[in-house]
C-alpha cells in the first residue's frame, strides 16, 4: 500500500511539473502572438488544466476521465484553489506584511498539497460497495 501511494505521488509531482511547463510554454507563446496577458494567460490555463485533468485522472490515479463525477469534482477542486490562491496572495500575505515573492512562494507549495489531498480524499474517492459511481440526478 505505501508503494502505491509513493508511486501517485511520484506520478502527482511529474504532471504538476508537466502541467506548469505547458501552460509557461504556451503563455510565452501566446504572448509572441501578440495576445493580451489575460487572455494568454486564460488560454494557457484552460488548456493546463484539461491536460492536468486527463492526465492526474488516468495516470496518478488509474480512473477514466470521462466519468462526469470525477470532471465535476476536479472543476470544484480548481475553483476552490483558484480562491485559496487569491486568499493567501491577496489578503494573508500583505496582512502579515509578506513581499509578493512569498505569498507567491507559500502558494506554490501550499497548492500542491492542497491538490493532492483533495484529490486523493474526495476526487477520485469511490462509493463504498454497492453505492453506483454515478448519481442521476
Amino acid at each position: 500500500m505505501a508503494d502505491l501511494r509513493i508511486a501517485r505521488l511520484v506520478r502527482f509531482a511529474l504532471v504538476g511539473v508537466s502541467v506548469a511547463l505547458i501552460y509557461y510554454v504556451l503563455f510565452l507563446w501566446l504572448r509572441s502572438a501578440d495576445l493580451a496577458r489575460v487572455l494568454a494567460s486564460t488560454l494557457a490555463f484552460a488548456v493546463a488544466v484539461a491536460v492536468q485533468y486527463v492526465a492526474q485522472t488516468w495516470w496518478t490515479f488509474g480512473a477514466s476521465p470521462a466519468r462526469g463525477r470525477y470532471a465535476r469534482r476536479f472543476a470544484a477542486m480548481v475553483g476552490t484553489g483558484a480562491i485559496l490562491s487569491a486568499v493567501i496572495t491577496g489578503i494573508l500575505g500583505p496582512a502579515v506584511g509578506a513581499s509578493d515573492a512569498v505569498a507567491a512562494a507559500v502558494t506554490v507549495v501550499t497548492l500542491p498539497v492542497f491538490n493532492f489531498v483533495v484529490m486523493s480524499a474526495w476526487v477520485y474517492r469511490d462509493p463504498g460497495p454497492g453505492q453506483p459511481l454515478e448519481r442521476r440526478s
